[in-house]
């Protein structure tokens, strides 16, 4: 006859061992965002889906790339126009411009930092660096028109 104290033990050590087999990753996690790139344009094309900022133009296949805090590449994705409105009111043509991007990105690589293709990052009002926090809210890269930007830089130095 057999004992049963061995038959527990080797059902415990399986147990065990199938268990620490299931454990999660905890650096396999990641979690999702939508970036928004907004604001108001010199000159818009509601048709087309593009706009010119003073900060440079964007439109539906402009590039956004994440990067996180070793300057690896994160994720590469197209923005999607999600609002382009002309007005116009003489003697100028105002618009407002809204893009989002959405990226599944890795969590613990932060800070974050975003590149959106055809922007002159130097131009640009906030920093696009942000936290992961800031990442997981959903973070906005805002863009100017001439006249706003002439007005962040000072009178004189448009």
């Amino acid at each position: 006859m057999t004992s049963v104290k061995p038959r527990i033990l080797a059902l415990l050590g399986v147990g065990s061992a199938l268990l620490v087999g299931c454990t999660p990753d905890p650096s396999a996690e990641t979690f999702a965002t939508t970036v928004s790139v907004r604001g108001p344009a010199n000159v818009a094309n509601a048709d087309d889906g593009w706009c010119s900022f003073a900060e440079g133009r964007v439109d539906s296949s402009s590039g956004v790339v994440a990067r996180g805090a070793d300057n690896k590449v994160l994720g590469t994705r197209n923005l999607v126009a999600v609002e382009v409105t002309e007005f116009n009111n003489s003697p100028r043509t105002y618009a407002s411009c809204s893009f989002v991007v959405r990226f599944e990105l890795p969590a613990g690589e932060g800070p974050f930092q975003l590149y959106v293709e055809g922007l002159d990052s130097s131009k640009l009002l906030d920093d696009v660096v942000f936290t992961e926090d800031e990442m997981r809210v959903g973070p906005i890269v805002y863009l100017r028109d001439d006249l706003a930007y002439c007005l962040d830089r000072g009178v004189g130095k448009c």
